[in-house]
């Protein structure tokens, strides 16, 4: 199968923002180290805040699922991007545990909006 010209930007552009999506979403991952050795985090500490946004992740995939057939895809896509890049540039400014929670339950809620609009996006 060959794809043509506008076909292929959209599947590129698919692609890289969806690498985006998951890369932001497994960037706290990379930090824990960080939290525990500098900023004394405990484990409790660092699983509640990975669970804060595994749950908002869940709620915001269903709604944004249902949210996708209603608005734009593209807008969806973009401004899930664009939140969660914000959410992920604040929550490196903060070393509360409640603070770090809310943020990366933020960043869930955005990061729901990536494979909806991806999905909706590729069918047509």
């Amino acid at each position: 199968m060959e794809l043509k010209g506008r076909q292929l930007i959209i599947f590129t552009s698919l692609y890289i923002s969806y690498t985006l999506y998951v890369y932001v979403r497994r960037s706290v991952a990379f930090s824990i180290p960080a939290l525990v050795t500098s900023e004394g985090f405990e484990k409790s500490q660092i699983g509640l805040i990975t669970s804060s946004q595994s749950i908002a992740y869940a709620i915001s995939k269903f709604v944004c699922g249902i949210l996708a057939d209603v608005v734009s895809p593209k807008a969806l896509n973009s401004g899930g991007l664009i939140l969660s890049g914000i959410t992920a540039i604040s929550f490196t400014g903060f070393n509360s545990t409640i603070v770090l929670c809310f943020w990366w339950f933020l960043n869930g809620l955005s990061q729901g909006a990536g494979w909806p609009a991806a999905a909706v996006i590729l069918k047509q």
